[in-house]
């Protein structure tokens, strides 16, 4: 083979090797750019569902956890004749947990149950070591908060968000004492504070959300009488022209019967929400 064949054999290798390298790089740029369209389509995906989240999923949840949680703290109180703080700890921890503090001498250590059940997400779990709780549904017999506690709720939302490469860096609610704004309404409003990463580290979403939810008695259970509440119950509307007699306008003389959430504390009237009263259609309140 004379130089100047050589010289071209060479040259056709040169040329077929840079021929090969630029579609090799061409390939590996088209690569890295697929990637990044995938990642930015992903992220994309999961803002949307992380919106969705925080505009739909949180509403439905936390009216859920609460309808369950006042029915059965109803039937709980109807049962066992007790008054509840539902203003704060027994809602709180049956609405978040499906756990209850139950009377002296019962229950386990928060340690050893709402802290093994949802420590994982749960932000301060510390705070309930102190005390001692006990499943709602074994003091009633019955499974009515095993699937519907915030928190229960929450757990399923973590685990699809896992599934999609989503990790649970922190999650907080915190909620504001229940509220009797009608006599078939009563208002929760909680503010919850969430923090999810990508497990790629390409994409997080930290947030903080306030939601007021009304949330209706109906078909709850009467804890004063054990009875359904339906749409057939009236309110109490008072007698004010008799307590206006007396010039006491405000008066707890014009109302006969408390509201729900009275009820529910063992109490027959609030300072409150007195003018919220209701009772079943047999008896009367001075509806008419």
């Amino acid at each position: 083979m004379n130089k100047k064949s050589m010289f071209f054999s060479i040259s056709s290798i040169l040329i077929i090797g840079i021929f090969i390298i630029n579609f090799e790089m061409s390939q590996e740029k088209l690569l890295e750019e697929n990637k990044i369209k995938s990642t930015q389509s992903r992220v994309k995906s999961l803002n949307s569902f992380i919106n969705d989240m925080e505009n739909v999923y949180f509403e439905r949840m936390l009216y859920t956890s609460a309808k369950n949680s006042l029915d059965v703290l109803s039937k709980y109180a109807a049962d066992h004749t007790v008054s509840l703080e539902v203003s704060r700890n027994d809602f709180n921890t049956v609405f978040q947990f499906g756990y209850i503090e139950p009377p002296v001498g019962g229950g386990r250590s928060g340690a050893n149950t709402i802290c093994n059940d949802f420590g994982k997400i749960l932000e301060n779990c510390r705070q309930y070591e102190s005390r001692s709780y006990e499943k709602i549904d074994l003091l009633l017999g019955k499974n009515m908060m095993q699937n519907y506690s915030f928190f229960e709720l929450i757990n399923r939302t973590e685990f699809m968000l896992e599934s999609l490469g989503v990790r649970t860096k922190s999650f907080k609610i915190s909620v504001l004492p229940l509220r009797q704004v009608s006599p078939w309404i009563v208002r929760l409003k909680a503010t919850i504070l969430y923090h999810f990463e990508d497990i790629h580290g390409t994409a997080s979403w930290k947030g903080e959300t306030t939601k007021e939810i009304d949330v209706d008695i109906y078909g709850i259970t009467d804890p004063k009488t054990g009875k359904e509440i339906k749409e057939d119950w009236h309110f109490d509307r008072g007698l004010n022209d008799i307590c206006g007699l007396a010039g006491t306008l405000e008066s707890r003389c014009a109302y006969t019967e408390p509201s729900f959430l009275s009820r529910l504390q063992g109490n027959d009237f609030s300072s409150i929400d007195k003018e919220y009263g209701i009772c079943p259609p047999e008896d009367n309140c001075y509806n008419t």
